[in-house]
């Protein structure tokens, strides 16, 4: 998140940021003549590539362990071969476990359980290719007002779409709270339980 507080001098007027690990110190004289130092509030918080960078990581940290939980847990939810391909996307997976049948499974308490989950997961899913494959514009005047823009060339069109931090940082946090509904089912019942790790 926001790494950088705005400051200013009140004897010379100079202006710069300081970082939230305080390298320069709140308390700490002006760098250019010595006066002191005026720092902004938490909510004048100045953001920027990393921050951005720091989110849309996560979201596609948490993509990729999603689809493997999904994988998992249609694979011992079945008795029989797992019923999708190497390269089925995270969408196909969750149609093919909201297909499934109590009769289909070995643990129908379990589906039950995941299938009120699912509704959430497919619009989750549905955003995945865009996360991962749009062009992402750091533009430093959006940045810097906590906004980004990505792009989506598809049919000759450009389809471009700005977004806040907020915006990304709600929609990792509901990878994350997806991936562990799917985490603690392999846990709760999976003899691969041990191997499971969430992220965080």
């Amino acid at each position: 998140m926001p790494t950088k507080l705005p400051f200013t001098c009140e004897n010379c007027g100079v202006t710069g940021t300081v970082k939230l690990d305080y390298s320069i110190s709140i308390n700490d004289p002006c760098p250019s003549c010595s006066g002191k130092l005026s720092v902004g509030t938490r909510d004048q918080l100045v953001l920027t590539h990393n921050d951005f960078f720091q989110e849309i990581g996560h979201i596609s940290v948490f993509f990729a362990t999603l689809d493997l939980f999904v994988s998992q847990v249609i694979d011992e939810l079945t008795p029989y071969p797992a019923p999708f391909k190497e390269n089925s996307t995270l969408g196909q997976k969750l149609n093919i476990l909201g297909d499934f049948k109590s009769e289909d499974v070995i643990n129908p308490e379990m589906l039950a359980h995941l299938k009120t989950f699912l509704p959430r997961a497919n619009v989750a899913a549905a955003e995945r290719n865009r996360y991962i494959h749009d062009q992402w514009i750091f533009d430093p005047k959006l940045i810097s007002q906590g906004r980004i823009r990505r792009n989506r060339y598809s049919l000759k069109t450009l389809d471009s779409k700005e977004m806040s931090i907020q915006d990304l940082t709600i929609f990792r946090d509901e990878l994350g709270e997806l991936q562990k509904v799917f985490a603690q089912a392999i846990k709760s019942w999976s003899p691969l339980n041990k191997n499971v790790e969430e992220n965080k």
